[in-house]
């Protein structure tokens, strides 16, 4: 089916909410948190000023998944609401609707995001994504605290805060709120001395940020293997160095679909033994060629490498029929994505993929299985709550063919 890839899309810009503000009329005995509802940005802060309480806005889409379950599980919380309705003025907005103009201001750049600002208005913290009820708890109490929150952690930077271990911080608290943490990595990296590479704590700042395949404290890595092996063991010491691929792909190879540093990056897995090269180069070249709409070479790739590399994967194995369904002509290829939508389906049967396994075996021209897969797919469907109409659409297609 369609459920192929995941972006975080650009952002409509945000505006402001409806009614006038509220007055403060906290029941300790409230479920979940109270979100208030104010004419504009304002209000917010004039109505937080007025409690000297700061302000926590959840930034939404209505399309969002993670954005559903925060409100479906956390925001309601007993615990999470008698917390936040206690220590702050709440407030969410649908930002592809209510909203047009606070993205600009607070450089909104996914959902869902959570801003807390003080009762001036002026942030303190951020984070993105689902987060659990405790921690999100933890979340709200270091958005508070002046020495741990983000605007702390930038206050100490440009003052010249540079011990590592503030800069591991800082980047962390940086990637948690969804925001560039260049700055801190650089800083961090430019002051490590080679001593410093055999800690733990460097190992485990290069898991997370070393993201260059061509840089000097990779090449250093590479240098150094077998006195890293014996420190950290064979199997960290591999999993760094499949991180760092991953972080380059991602950074130098998926998003401008660079062709030369997606070789470059095969190349330093294979010419270093890297383990698990060939595996990752597919995945990497897998992804590369379906991101530019290389049909051709996608198709190439896929059928040497799906069935060796993601035979135990049923979405992967799902969305590489589906594209095999949508882009590939070749009769006997649409026989192999036959077998991998077949091999999801036996792994893990969703409405998805048995959708996907009807809808290959129709273009395979096998009327009677697609029949059955598609009414097995309605039946999935309707289960899971899903809208069944291409479905149904299909079923009529494969009822003709058997006319």
């Amino acid at each position: 089916m369609k459920n192929l890839f995941y972006f975080i899309l650009p952002l409509i810009l945000f505006s402001a909410c409806s009614s006038e503000p509220k007055q403060d009329n906290y029941d300790a005995n409230y479920i979940g948190i109270k979100f208030e509802t104010y004419t504009n940005f304002d209000s917010i802060v004039e109505f937080a000023q007025s409690l000297n309480k700061p302000i926590f806005i959840d930034c939404y889409a209505s399309w969002c998944g993670p954005c559903k379950m925060m409100s479906a599980q956390v925001f309601p919380d007993t615990t999470v609401g008698q917390y936040f309705n206690a220590q702050y003025v709440s407030y969410k907005i649908d930002m592809e609707k209510e909203g047009k103009s606070l993205r600009e201001k607070f450089n909104i750049i996914g959902y869902p995001t959570y801003i807390f600002l003080n009762p001036l208005g002026e942030e303190m913290h951020r984070a993105v994504g689902y987060i659990q009820k405790d921690e999100f708890i933890d979340l709200a109490a270091r958005a508070k605290d002046s020495e741990l929150n983000m605007a702390g952690y930038q206050k100490s930077f440009k003052e010249g805060n540079r011990a590592l271990d503030f800069l591991a911080q800082y980047a962390n608290t940086l990637s948690d709120a969804g925001l560039s943490f260049e700055e801190p990595v650089k800083a961090y990296l430019s002051q490590l001395e080679t001593n410093d590479y055999y800690t733990q704590s460097t190992y485990d700042f290069f898991l997370l940020y070393l993201n260059d395949i061509n840089s000097k404290e990779t090449k250093f890595l590479l240098d150094q293997k077998n006195k890293l092996i014996s420190v950290f063991g064979e199997f960290q010491y591999n999993m760094l160095m499949q991180r760092i691929a991953e972080a380059y792909f991602r950074t130098y190879v998926y998003r401008p679909l660079e062709p030369k540093n997606l070789t470059a990056v095969i190349n330093y897995l294979k010419d270093n033994n890297i383990e698990e090269a060939n595996k990752y180069a597919f995945e990497f070249e897998f992804t590369f060629h379906r991101r530019r709409q290389d049909w051709l070479n996608y198709e190439k790739t896929a059928l040497a490498g799906v069935e060796k590399y993601l035979a135990d994967d049923d979405n992967a194995l799902n969305n590489a029929a589906w594209i095999f369904y949508e882009h590939i002509e070749n009769p006997e290829s649409i026989q192999e994505a036959v077998k991998w939508a077949k091999m999801s389906v036996q792994l893990n049967p969703q409405y998805s993929n048995m959708d996907t396994y009807a809808s290959i075996l129709f273009k395979a021209g096998v009327f009677d299985e697609a029949k059955y897969a598609a009414q097995k797919a309605i039946e999935l469907g309707k289960a899971q709550g899903q809208d069944v109409g291409t479905t149904q659409a299909l079923l009529e297609k494969i009822n003709l063919k058997l006319s």
